[in-house]
C-alpha cells in the first residue's frame, strides 16, 4: 500500500496538466496570435495630400517597420483592419496638438463585414525637427463592436507637405 499510494499521487498530477488543442503538442506553447480582437494590417499608402499635415505610425514585424495608421490635419484617418481598408472619422482629441495633430485622438469607421469598430490613438511627442516631429511612443487600440479590442505598441512621425 505504501507504494501504490506516491503512484496514485503522481498519476493524478499528470491527469490535471496542461490540456492541448486537437492535432498541437503541449510543447508548442499557445497561439499567441489568435483572438477575437480586431487584426491591423500593413498601410500600403501613408503619403500626406500636399498643402496638410498629417501623422503615421508604424510597429515592428521582426526587423521591419511597418505602417499601421494615417492620419491628417482635417480629421481624417485611415487603417487596414481585418484585410479592409477602413476611412475613419475623428470623434474626439485631446493633449498636446503639433501641426494640427492632437496626442490624443479617437476615430469611428466602419467595416462591411464586422460593423462598427474604434480607433484610439495616445501618442508621446519626441524632437521636433523642421518640417514636423518624432511620436517617440504611442498606443493604437482597435477595438471591434462585440467589445473585444486589440492595443499597438507603435512610432511614428508627424510632418506636412507642401
Amino acid at each position: 500500500m505504501r507504494r501504490i499510494l506516491p503512484l496514485l499521487l503522481i498519476l493524478a498530477a499528470c491527469a490535471t496538466g496542461t490540456q492541448t488543442t486537437p492535432g498541437r503538442s503541449a510543447r508548442q506553447g499557445p497561439l499567441l496570435a489568435q483572438s477575437e480582437a480586431p487584426d491591423p494590417g500593413p498601410l500600403e499608402d501613408v503619403d500626406i495630400p500636399p498643402g496638410r499635415c498629417g501623422l503615421i505610425l508604424w510597429t515592428r514585424a521582426g526587423a521591419s517597420a511597418v505602417p499601421i495608421f494615417r492620419s491628417i490635419d482635417d480629421g481624417s484617418a485611415s487603417m487596414v483592419i481585418e484585410g479592409e481598408r477602413v476611412a475613419l472619422n475623428l470623434v474626439g482629441r485631446g493633449g498636446e496638438t503639433r501641426l494640427g495633430i492632437p496626442a490624443i485622438q479617437r476615430f469611428d469607421g466602419v467595416l462591411s463585414t464586422a460593423g462598427p469598430v474604434q480607433v484610439s490613438v495616445e501618442s508621446r511627442w519626441g524632437e521636433a525637427f523642421p518640417a514636423g516631429a518624432y511620436v517617440s511612443s504611442a498606443a493604437v487600440t482597435v477595438a471591434g463592436a462585440d467589445g473585444w479590442s486589440r492595443v499597438v505598441p507603435t512610432a511614428g512621425i508627424a510632418g506636412c507637405k507642401p
